[in-house]
């Protein structure tokens, strides 16, 4: 203990510490903003001098574990291996099957033209064909169903 708070006073204001128990795994999900306890042992967060206990099937929000903000994708990777993996998605996109890719142009022209009856049955189209199709603001965006 006296190690442990030596080490936690030396550490600027502001910052969190997170323990995690053998056998236990904390994920964490941006896109949702969470984070969940899983497996035999417990999480522990010491913030501000506080400590709190969180068991294991707890999902609760991000801000419980402390600020945080992610870093650019490109972020600690050398500028050529982040080019590789940008051109291999760039592939891995383009792999797309000709008629898939026609009718994901043709709904984004239905969309274009506010005829929404047959974009969604286009939609419906392409989920049969295992494709489901995003709407963002940069087009159209696909993924396996």
């Amino acid at each position: 203990k006296p190690r442990m708070a030596a080490l936690l006073s030396a550490l600027p204001a502001g910052v969190s510490v997170v323990g995690i128990d053998e056998h236990t795994g904390l994920m964490l999900d941006f896109s949702e903003g969470s984070f969940q306890v899983v497996g035999k042992g417990n999480v522990t967060v010491i913030r501000e001098g506080e400590e709190r206990v969180f068991g294991s099937d707890i999902s609760l929000a991000l801000e419980e574990l402390g600020t945080y903000s992610l870093p650019e994708p490109s972020a600690g990777i050398r500028p050529d291996i982040w080019e590789e993996a940008v051109a291999a998605q760039e592939v891995v996109e383009s792999l797309l099957p000709v008629d898939v890719e026609a009718l994901i142009d043709e709904r984004e022209e239905a969309r274009k033209q506010k005829d929404w009856a047959l974009s969604d049955v286009l939609r419906d189209k392409l989920l049969g064909l295992g494709y489901a199709v995003i709407d963002t603001p940069d087009g159209p965006k696909w993924e396996t169903a």
